[in-house]
């Protein structure tokens, strides 16, 4: 039996970081206006794509530090989704990562792909236009003040 598929000409590994305060808020960031994106002006957890050579945590502290200049602690695996993205017409595998932050006083600086940020409990989340493909699993993660979570084994650099 063939199953229906969008016609996607990539695929693409996302990885995500739950970033949560010592008060339950976690961090999302909204992001910038773009006529092209079906997600401009959307919340979704800091986080972006692997790219060719990395492992998930390399491509996760990057991707964090980029969008926010905030550095991380990886802690495990709290979810994973998959979505067709229209914009880029490819198909996503997102992986979600609970993470704490190593300086919690950090300052976060936004870069151009996102235009704020909000910390977010469960009692406000309603209120936010999430995006679609992270919505289920932020809501899951701030049900709880400790969400199950996958091991997650680093991948050790190779020797050359």
């Amino acid at each position: 039996m063939q199953e229906d598929h969008d016609t996607t000409d990539k695929q693409r590994i996302v990885a995500k970081a739950l970033i949560r305060r010592s008060d339950g808020r976690l961090l999302l960031l909204r992001r910038a206006p773009d006529p092209l994106s079906e997600n401009a002006l959307k919340y979704n957890p800091p986080g972006g794509a692997v790219e060719v050579g990395e492992s998930l945590a390399v491509a996760l502290r990057r991707a964090v530090l980029e969008e926010t200049r905030l550095e991380i602690l990886i802690g495990g695996i709290v979810g994973v989704n998959d979505w067709h993205g229209q914009y880029r017409k490819a198909y996503y595998v997102g992986i979600f990562y609970s993470c704490k932050l190593v300086n919690q006083s950090a300052e976060i600086i936004l870069n151009h792909e996102n235009c704020e940020y909000a910390w977010v409990s469960k009692e406000n989340l309603a209120n936010l236009n999430i995006m679609d493909a992270s919505r289920h699993i932020i809501e899951r993660y701030l049900a709880s003040t400790d969400p199950p979570q996958l091991p997650y084994q680093e991948l050790k650099p190779q020797q050359q």
